[in-house]
């Protein structure tokens, strides 16, 4: 495994040392032997409605809709750029645009997405058992402190004795997103009928200034249950309430039903795999969540997996189940941490999996005979420590985020479609790729509408991204991700080779036209990484026609910022839209030659770009600054505006 230095991360995204770039004017081009340079213009795209910011519909991510559309990059073809998600999207309200400055608060997901207003028999909050309702953790930033702040849903302020913790993201035993990407957590309790029931916002107000909305449904059905530790009282035999609470996880996914939410409380263990055998609704999905505080741990790391979705019936998977806030201690050769079903949603738990092996991943879904329709969340988790088991050199066929779907021969299988993979911070890994959203055999399932954003992915030694073959549609996007040493290499075993790159496309099919897959890439920073000892080694790899010239899509690669000097910033075609600005610097041989709109010099990060810390904000007077042109995302990475008309380069707006 090659030397990963020790990481060290603030809210500005700083990560440890690496080898030095060059400060370099860059003019020319790059000599790309592959590429192309056809000409055209970037695609306009009409408005599309604006949430009036009242009630919400839910979503993945418990998030809101948002237009800030403009007239420069095509549309993603839906009702609002990130399809009604969280902080990707945006801020609108009252049919205009709310403006996130820095300092501000912004939310960004939540765990469930739906829950009882009343129910919860917990006695800590010093309320009549039942008064309360469903237990909901949001993620954030600048979200001010409980004291000074205030929290309402459905427009009713939470009490104070409602809220469980108000602080950094690195409560409990789930990821830790306060270190290393300086987000907030609040776990608080819905409290009680006073709340509408229906679709609601959760808004926080901070610095006498309200946050964007999260979309919440509040719900009259479905019950709360509890688990503990024997010692606490817990038994199978128990009716699952709060004094009288189970034993086991898997008594409690065994009996749970649609609607139905699981707290799990402090010192928990189910080492044995735990199969689902039910469906939840697809509005009122099976919750299992840690309790706030608590650290429960799924899974044994060396027999089976935690989690799995399949059962008995091959032509079954469970459907529409939340998992949240867990430790997952990893799995052995061919098993996955979780295997996941359609309505799938894995939020804010920390996997760690040092002998991950095999035809699978940690987080893994498809690829076998099921048809899977999708709407899967993969959401503000941390991965680390994957596959580096001392001696341990595992094939290249394992991946951290690992989504695929029905394979087979014949006709395409349906498609799955809606799949969102977002803050999550995957760092540390040896395995191949940190995500890879793939399929193949020539009926398999296309995979339409994906949504990779906002993941911070530090020292990989495969690929950062792949969108690979069989994605297609023309509403699929990677944005606002910051990529810091990712392909690292080494080879594999017995040489074998695989790519190594920050991000990897090689979307669509063979025989479908290019207007039928389309893939927007925009306001990524990208920072070192790479093998140069591979030849399938670059900052950027586009291989749209690796089957043959049938293979065709569309990409759009605009306002991202690309920092490589042992590897080359781009290898393939040239993307669909050439005139897009986009910042290269590390290169002595210049910029791509198909870049007309590039430019090339040092983004002057705020640094240090050297010794123990990075840091990869723009600076005053970098050539990234207001050079943008406005795309369908219209939020950094920190959840603040990028002006119409002035976005800048990267991952990062200027100032905050």
């Amino acid at each position: 495994m090659p030397h990963r230095a020790s990481l060290r991360l603030h809210v500005g995204f700083v990560v440890a040392a690496m080898s030095v770039l060059p400060s370099c004017s860059d003019d020319g081009t790059e000599n790309n032997p592959q590429a192309s340079t056809p000409s055209g213009s970037i695609p306009s795209t009409s408005d599309a409605a604006i949430a009036d910011g009242g009630d919400a519909a839910s979503s993945h991510d418990g998030a809101r809709v948002d237009a800030s559309r403009d007239s420069s990059l095509p549309s993603d073809g839906g009702p609002a750029p990130d399809g009604g998600h969280a902080q990707d999207g945006g801020h609108a309200q009252d049919g205009g645009h709310i403006v996130i400055s820095a300092g501000d608060a912004a939310l960004f997901f939540s765990d469930i997405t739906s829950g009882p207003r009343t129910g919860n028999a917990d006695p800590s909050r010093g309320v009549a058992p039942n008064t309360y309702g469903a237990i909901v953790t949001v993620w954030g930033k600048n979200l001010g402190a409980q004291a000074s702040s205030t929290l309402a849903i459905g427009g009713v302020t939470v009490p104070q004795a409602a809220i469980y913790y108000w602080g950094p993201a690195n409560h409990g035993g789930g990821a830790d997103l306060y270190s290393q990407m300086g987000m907030q957590m609040i776990e608080f309790a819905i409290p009680g009928a006073a709340v509408p029931s229906g679709a609601v916002n959760i808004v926080v107000t901070a610095n006498s200034k309200a946050s964007n909305p999260v979309a919440f449904t509040t719900r009259d059905t479905g019950k709360i249950y509890f688990v503990a530790r024997t010692a606490d009282g817990g038994s199978d035999s128990a009716a699952g309430t709060w004094s009288a609470p189970w034993g086991t996880v898997l008594k409690a996914a065994n009996t749970a039903t649609s609607g139905d939410i699981v707290y799990v409380r402090d010192g928990v263990s189910a080492p044995s795999e735990i199969g689902l055998t039910k469906d939840g609704g697809a509005a009122s999905p099976i919750a299992v969540v840690a309790y706030p505080a608590a650290t429960v741990t799924l899974g044994s790391g060396t027999s089976g997996g935690a989690v799995s979705a399949k059962q008995s019936d091959p032509a079954h998977r469970a459907r529409n189940w939340t998992f949240a806030k867990f430790r997952f201690p990893g799995a052995p050769t061919n098993y996955a941490d979780i295997g996941l079903g359609d309505g799938f949603r894995v939020v804010g738990n920390y996997f760690s999996n040092p002998i991950g092996e095999g035809l699978t991943g940690t987080i893994q879904m498809g690829g076998d005979l099921y048809q899977y329709d999708g709407n899967v969340a993969v959401i503000g988790n941390e991965l680390t420590d994957i596959s580096t088991a001392n001696g341990f050199t595992p094939e290249k066929m394992y991946h951290s985020i690992y989504l695929s779907g029905k394979r087979q021969s014949g006709a395409h299988a349906p498609s799955m479609k809606d799949i969102e993979v977002a803050w999550n911070y995957m760092h540390d890994n040896n395995d191949n790729r940190a995500i890879d959203i793939y399929s193949e055999q020539d009926g398999c399932s296309l995979l339409e509408e994906v949504k990779v954003h906002d993941n911070l992915i530090v020292n990989q030694r495969g690929d950062g991204i792949l969108l690979g073959k069989a994605v297609s549609g023309t509403s699929n996007f990677i944005y606002n991700n910051v990529i810091i040493n990712a392909g690292l290499g080494p080879l594999w075993r017995a040489n074998e080779l695989s790519s190594n790159a920050a991000i990897r496309i090689s979307a669509g099919w063979p025989g479908l036209p290019a207007s039928a897959t389309r893939v927007g890439v925009y306001n990524n920073t990208i920072y070192g990484g790479g093998f140069a000892q591979n030849s399938e080694s670059a900052a950027i790899l586009w291989s749209p026609a690796e089957v043959g010239s049938s293979w065709q899509m569309t990409l759009d690669f605009a306002n991202n910022v690309v920092v490589s000097a042992d590897v080359p910033y781009w290898s393939g075609n040239a993307p669909s839209v050439t005139s897009a600005p986009n910042l290269w610097h590390g290169r002595s041989g210049g910029i791509p030659s198909w870049n007309a709109g590039g430019l090339s010099g040092d983004p002057l990060f705020v640094g240090p770009l050297t010794g123990s810390v990075v840091n990869l904000r723009l600076g005053s007077g970098s050539p990234a600054i207001n050079k943008g042109v406005d795309t369908n995302y219209a939020f950094d990475v920190d959840g603040i505006s990028r002006p119409p008309g002035a976005f800048d380069l990267g991952a990062f707006e200027y100032g905050n």
